[in-house]
């Protein structure tokens, strides 16, 4: 075998490490992955291209990267939440309400901007039970019971006691 200097310079030339990048870009010149790299490779290899909605769907897609470049730092989301956090500052309240109607039961407090439960009758923020509560979401008056019955026997027959 012929073992001369300049025949093996590739097997020790030791110039220093060397990288090498290959990178591939679309027809919009975007820099692909190396899935989409790979597929574009295998369609030219092929000689088949992509299908017509695939296409459709990478147009698309680029269309909405422009418009996303194109926008207005005013208008993207986190300048909202810049400015949510300012009105949370201002009520000095850890939430917002964004959206939504008094309901029975509530008040519209309008120096916050927030609905709050109002005091309810029967023990304020305590829940209402049985008769209370029935009457006062449906609006009517029950008849007060005038019967000189016990609770205890008007629920029926006592129980036997078990052995």
């Amino acid at each position: 075998m012929d073992k001369k200097r300049s025949k093996l310079v590739g097997i020790y030339d030791n110039d220093g490490s060397k990288e090498i990048q290959i990178i591939r870009r679309d027809e919009f010149g975007r820099i692909m992955t190396p899935k989409e790299a790979f597929r574009n490779i295998s369609h030219k290899f092929h000689g088949k291209g992509p299908g017509k909605m695939k296409q459709e769907k990478r147009q698309k897609q680029y269309q909405e990267e422009m418009k996303l470049k194109q926008m207005k730092n005013s208008d993207t989301p986190s300048q909202s939440m810049e400015r949510m956090r300012e009105a949370q500052a201002r009520m000095m309240t850890s939430y917002l309400v964004l959206s939504g109607h008094v309901r029975p039961g509530q008040t519209s407090d309008p120096s916050s901007g927030f609905a709050t439960v109002s005091d309810l009758p029967g023990g304020g923020l305590t829940p209402m039970l049985g008769n209370t509560k029935v009457e006062h979401f449906l609006g009517i008056k029950r008849k007060a019971d005038t019967s000189d019955k016990d609770d205890s026997t008007s629920m029926g027959p006592p129980k036997k006691p078990k052995n």
